[in-house]
């Protein structure tokens, strides 16, 4: 799940920044449709990135099995 959120704020990231294309120039004095489009692409990033500190902080620790092939059991070798 760590992986995941971080895979996804990163993303996020990217879409954010285009988002607040709007608000670069400052505050608009009235809301449109674009900006509270903005604004609702703005506020998953937050919570994609708390999710991932959080899930980094507290899912334990994963041990990896790397699987190598035999060498005894190569098809070459029946010939």
């Amino acid at each position: 799940m760590a992986r995941l959120f971080v895979f996804v704020s990163v993303l996020w990231f990217a879409l954010s920044i285009c988002a607040s294309f709007p608000f670069w120039d400052g505050w608009p004095e009235s809301f449109g449709y674009q900006e509270w489009v903005s604004v609702a692409l703005l506020v998953p990033q937050p919570v994609f990135v708390f999710l991932a500190l959080a899930f980094l902080r507290t899912e334990p620790a994963r041990t990896i099995t790397e699987h190598e092939p035999n060498p005894d059991y190569d098809i070459r070798k029946l010939y």
